[in-house]
């Protein structure tokens, strides 16, 4: 991906330039474990603020391949700013068969 940067001066003359984009995944931040027992619930609860100084609102979600099994709440809300007590997420896991080893790439989007 790219984008152009047209540079015009007030003279007349024109400069183009083609600027390439790269935009990728960024690296995960952390690792939930979470163990239970079949047609049971657990609930792991973290809390997660703002990098800025500023609240922000955000989404939270499992990505597209993540197992069923996994849930998070709230999906959206406000992230308070850096140097506050944060914003309490809960992951849940229940599972509903032996012997498969659920996972996910629980997404907090601001």
């Amino acid at each position: 991906c790219h984008f152009d940067l047209v540079v015009k001066h007030k003279s007349g003359a024109i400069w183009n330039f083609e600027i390439p984009f790269l935009s990728t995944d960024p690296e995960f931040d952390d690792t939930i474990t979470i163990e239970a027992s079949i047609n049971q619930t657990v609930n792991v609860a973290f809390t997660l603020c703002n990098l800025f100084s500023e609240p922000t609102p955000f989404s939270a979600y499992f990505a597209q391949g993540s197992s069923l099994e996994l849930s998070v709440t709230p999906r959206e809300g406000i992230l308070p700013p850096a140097g506050s007590h944060g914003q309490e997420l809960v992951v849940t896991f229940s599972p509903r068969e032996y012997g498969s080893r659920p996972r996910g790439k629980l997404v907090i989007q601001t």
